[in-house]
């Protein structure tokens, strides 16, 4: 597959995520992004504000000038403009992960997603510098104030977040289609509590690889405490389930909440050998680790999860160099007592 089915293919996988009705972000307090980062993203959202109400307008004047008016079906409204959003996110790469994290409903969206780790560290940098543009943002100095805005990609982020809320607009629209009869549910000798938590246990017919531990029982029970004191998954992790994974006896499906963080504390490990140094390429072959946070953490883990990628590992690895990395003392300490065990 070339380089842009590729992209292509990746944004579709994109687009079916738009739906934001039961996707709303886990609350994560915010105190650790600097303020230049939220200015980057109160000023997008300025802009957003202003560029949707000149795109409904736009849809619905080219409505009109087709004669067709405000009586005419819009089923098939949407098209074009998820046509341009898969144009944007083909020739934009570094934007891929942005409206996933938009849908989950995350104040600070931009901050979230993969979008300063899939960038170059120049626009890191640079985004890292930024001054809020100081007039307020209007129908009439949107364009000037657009290009004033000396941000690479910025244009591209504005532009695809109002295609967004252009295509829920519009598919918030279409006419409700009946409810189809409910399938007859089969009787089975056994049955499921609704309470039930569903099992991180994934069957997959590969063969597993190893990230060939060297850990102590202790250092396992170090391990697993680490990570659940710094919330690396949707759920605790127990000592069981990670031997399990790291000796590649079973594969268990965990949902990331933090990457950056999470790959840290891997690499740590790595380095002072007691996990395999190729640990990345045995995460993504195994398929272990999803994204998140979601707060329908098992239903998305199971039936559409997001697998974190070999790229976006080295992503991270690659921004832990020059970024903070959330709790990197409290880390640096923990791994010690792990070593020292």
């Amino acid at each position: 597959m070339g380089t842009a089915a590729l992209l292509t293919f990746m944004a579709m996988e994109t687009l079916t995520h738009l739906d934001i009705s039961d996707t709303a972000a886990i609350e994560i307090p915010d105190g650790h992004i600097s303020q230049a980062y939220l200015d980057v993203q109160r000023t997008l959202d300025l802009f957003v504000e202003v560029g949707y109400e000149a795109a409904v307008d736009a849809y619905w004047q080219t409505r009109s000038m087709n004669g067709d008016g405000a009586t005419m079906s819009v089923s098939n409204g949407a098209i074009y403009p998820k046509q341009q959003i898969l144009d944007l996110l083909a020739t934009n790469p570094p934007l891929l992960s942005v409206p996933r994290y938009y849908a989950d409903g995350r104040e600070n969206y931009l901050w979230y997603s993969d979008f300063y780790d899939d960038a170059t560290k120049e626009c890191f940098v640079r985004y890292g510098k930024f001054i809020p543009v100081g007039a307020t943002i209007t129908p009439a100095n949107y364009a000037q104030e657009l290009v004033n805005v000396d941000l690479p990609y910025f244009k591209e982020l504005v532009k695809l977040v109002c295609l967004i809320k252009l295509v829920e607009y519009i598919e918030a629209r279409q006419p409700q289609k009946a409810a189809p009869a409910p399938s007859p549910i089969p009787v089975s000798s056994s049955t499921v509590e609704p309470s039930e938590k569903l099992s991180t246990d994934i069957k997959s017919p590969k063969t597993l690889r190893s990230y060939e531990p060297k850990l102590t029982p202790a250092q396992y029970a170090l391990l697993v405490k680490c990570l659940n004191r710094f919330e690396m998954f949707r759920s605790n992790v127990e000592v069981t389930i990670l031997r399990e994974l790291f000796g590649g006896k079973k594969t268990h499906l965990l949902q990331v909440t933090n990457q950056r963080t999470l790959t840290y504390i891997f690499d740590k490990l790595s380095e002072n050998k007691l996990i395999k140094k190729g640990w990345i390429t045995v995460a993504t072959h195994n398929g272990n680790f999803i994204s998140g946070p979601r707060r329908s953490a098992e239903t998305s883990a199971t039936s559409n999860p997001h697998y974190i990628t070999a790229q976006q590992f080295s992503n991270c690895r690659l921004s832990n160099q020059y970024k903070y990395v959330e709790h990197m003392d409290d880390i640096n300490e923990a791994v010690e007592q792990i070593i020292g065990e």
